[in-house]
């Protein structure tokens, strides 16, 4: 209801001898004209007025529910509701303390929860058509979905031509060397394709260049921007500085924008993914091509996981 019906409202009920008496007025008028009209329809006075008296109905109850419909009655309950709720609390003044106090807990806890829920669930993924992004996982029929070994991974890359594009990620701690002091940061392997499977452009400098995944590539960087604006002061002359992550140092190529946060916020550095790794512990995102459905593209894996025997 907004402000201008309220205001009505209230003065309704503030006015409510006024407003019965205009309600038996415009019941009169009612009931007037339909016994004229009868009469001049031929009835008699008496019988327009019996009938017109009969087809109108209980006019006490079509007072109420006119009441109702202006919510007079509705605010005298909540008028008289809350003089009552405040009356008692008054009494018991310890246990409103206690009370108010474990519903603003409980109204704290409900929208922290709906945060998290609405930031992991229910906001679309911030990447361009983030309904053709997919998920793809290694399962037996006697097992859950796993992590994915990157010599398969390989293998669906090479064959599968449901997705437009594929990438593999893992994350783990790492140690960086350089600057002020070391630290332990948070790091993701990912392979040539990540950044173009999620559509995302760096904020700064590059992304990678599908071949610089192989054991003869440079070791590179790319830094979350979060990470940039906390370890480096958000300079934008860190393109191109060497820093050494894990004993071997890397270039720094690119800063990401400041929203992006997969596979989550907490990975400050990417690095890409070098061929000699052959480790079971890798996720794998891929794109839909165009025209290609989620079943189409299940099947297509199922029957390749068959194919393989894994």
């Amino acid at each position: 209801m907004n402000w201008r019906r309220w205001k009505w409202t209230l003065g309704r009920l503030l006015r409510r001898d006024e407003t019965d008496r205009d309600l038996d007025e415009e019941i009169r008028a009612h009931l007037a004209i339909e016994i004229r009209q009868r009469m001049e329809a031929g009835d008699a006075a008496e019988t327009a007025r019996l009938d017109a008296t009969k087809d109108f109905g209980n006019i006490s109850l079509v007072k109420e529910e006119t009441r109702e419909m202006w919510t007079c009655t509705s605010l005298d309950r909540l008028w008289q509701d809350a003089h009552y709720a405040v009356r008692g609390l008054r009494q018991s003044f310890g246990f409103t303390l206690l009370a108010l106090a474990a519903l603003a807990l409980g109204i704290g806890s409900t929208t922290a929860m709906f945060t998290v829920l609405y930031a992991v669930i229910i906001r679309p993924l911030p990447y361009p058509d983030p309904d053709r992004l997919v998920t793809v996982w290694e399962q037996s029929p006697s097992t859950r979905p796993n992590v994915v070994s990157i010599l398969n991974f390989r293998a669906w890359r090479e064959r599968v031509r449901s997705f437009d594009s594929m990438a593999a990620y893992n994350q783990g701690p790492k140690n960086l060397l350089g600057g002020e002091e070391s630290a332990q940061i948070t790091g993701a392997n990912v392979t040539a394709d990540f950044f173009h499977v999620l559509r995302v452009e760096p904020f700064l400098g590059r992304g990678l260049a599908r071949d610089e995944e192989g054991p003869s590539s440079p070791r590179l960087a790319i830094l979350s921007h979060g990470f940039w604006q906390r370890r480096f002061g958000g300079d934008v002359s860190v393109i191109g500085r060497q820093v050494s992550i894990d004993g071997a140092h890397h270039e720094i190529i690119g800063v990401l924008p400041p929203d992006f946060g997969f596979p989550d916020r907490q990975v400050d550095v990417f690095t890409p993914l070098r061929a000699e790794y052959s480790g079971r512990d890798f996720n794998v995102v891929a794109r839909l091509r165009p025209g290609v459905g989620l079943d189409s593209a299940r099947a297509e894996m199922i029957s390749n996981r068959r194919r393989d025997g894994c």
